[in-house]
């Protein structure tokens, strides 16, 4: 009945984090647990240290979005890469990964570079629909790098439902040659398609890339201090967003002085304040009812009707895979992290899964979810930027949809892959 009720107050379009606060209310209520449970849940939640980190890199993000920091960086791969045949689809893979992770959003990095990217894939002689799918898929393909605000949240929300279950620094390591991979079997498919040129592709030059290098000089360091700083443990995750964000501000508001004190910061703020803001309700609201979840046992309930017809631990792990394409079909990564994750990652534990292998294949499904009808976030956001219909984008997006499946395939049944750097670091 409870379950009817949510699913009728989100088809009406009721906020979702009434319906989580509302509907912790009413499952805390109906096994005579006080509404105060739900305040304890939040305080605990608000006490978590990794917690500030996400307003910083979010702001970071989104101020490099509105400068012309993605034309510095666009310029710099270009040059870099003017000696590596088809280098364009290269230097669109990883820039746009690039933005989504530290963004934490993939409609952030179509809006603000996608633009930018079109014109340079159409120069290289690559047909619209190539482009269009590249960029489009590429949106997603960045949320295992970090700073990716999915992996934080993932990693909050994990610890509170099984304890000390999984470590953010590590989850970071364990998705890092994954994404790796996705990015690879995508440049592979790139590297096999063919361009029409319509003119001559520009030839390496030291003096251009040198140039380019300086106008980019101070854009530089910000990949060494997240990635140098959090994969060699110099810094937790919370110095490096406290350094990123700082930095990022300095060096935009007051030596390239492109934005303004007066007008932009507070907009910016605004914007990634708002973003940061909801994504914190909507997961304290959900505290509440991880915790009715937990209280009456439903993962083991549920492991307990399963088990007798799924005992192989490979063929979980299949059933899992479609299960969330399925909910990635309906659900973006945030929703998915709410809703499903305090179902599956007791399950996870009951099967003897590694809980970093299972997180690795919990976003690569979902990063497959946005590209996949009916919600397929970046198709919408695609759609609204470029003016296409989404069956164009769907159709464009199609061979990466089938590569990236390619890939969750790989990722699911050879667990090394996930675990290698983890072992490594032990």
């Amino acid at each position: 009945m409870i379950t009817a009720v949510f699913i009728a107050l989100l088809l009406l379009g009721t906020p979702l984090y009434i319906v989580l606060f509302g509907g912790a209310f009413l499952l805390l209520k109906s096994i005579g647990q006080s509404e105060l449970l739900i305040a304890l849940e939040i305080q605990k939640f608000q006490t978590n240290p990794i917690l500030s980190a996400i307003p910083l890199f979010v702001f970071a993000g989104y101020v490099l979005a509105k400068s012309k920091t993605p034309d510095r960086i666009i310029h710099l791969f270009d040059q870099a890469f003017a000696f590596f045949p088809k280098a364009g689809s290269m230097v669109v893979v990883i820039i746009m990964a690039f933005f989504t992770a530290l963004t934490g959003a993939s409609g952030v990095s179509i809006l603000a570079v996608g633009g930018l990217m079109l014109p340079l894939l159409l120069k290289s002689g690559r047909s619209e629909r190539y482009s269009l799918g590249l960029i489009t898929s590429s949106g997603s393909i960045g949320l295992l790098f970090p700073p990716s605000l999915p992996v934080i949240m993932y990693g909050i929300f994990a610890s509170q439902i099984v304890e000390g279950s999984v470590s953010i620094d590590l989850l970071y390591k364990a998705g890092f040659l994954p994404a790796c991979l996705l990015i690879a079997g995508v440049l592979l498919y790139g590297f096999i398609t063919k361009e029409k040129r319509t003119e001559p592709r520009e030839s390496f030059s030291l003096q251009r890339l040198w140039k380019a290098v300086k106008g980019a000089r101070w854009e530089l360091p910000i990949p060494v201090i997240i990635y140098g700083g959090i994969y060699s443990g110099f810094f937790t995750l919370t110095e490096a967003a406290i350094v990123t964000a700082t930095y990022v501000f300095v060096m935009e508001f007051f030596l390239y002085r492109e934005l303004s004190l007066k007008t932009d910061f507070l907009n910016l703020a605004r914007e990634s304040m708002a973003l940061t803001g909801s994504i914190l309700v909507i997961m304290a609201g959900s505290s509440g009812i991880t915790s009715w979840l937990i209280d009456q046992d439903i993962p083991i309930r549920i492991f307990h009707f399963i088990s007798p017809f799924i005992q192989d631990k490979l063929v979980f792990l299949g059933v899992i895979n479609i299960f969330l394409l399925i909910c990635g079909c309906f659900l973006d990564i945030f929703s998915a992290i709410i809703i499903v994750l305090p179902i599956l990652l007791p399950l996870v534990e009951k099967y003897g899964v590694n809980p970093y292998h299972f997180a690795v294949i919990f976003f690569v499904n979902l990063e497959i979810g946005y590209l996949t009808p009916p919600v397929g976030l970046n198709l919408f956001i695609s759609s609204f930027r470029f003016k296409k219909s989404i069956t164009e984008l769907y159709r464009a997006s199609l061979p990466f949809l089938i590569i990236n499946l390619i890939t969750l395939a790989i990722l699911t049944y050879l667990p090394q892959i996930s675990t290698f750097l983890l072992n490594a670091v032990r």
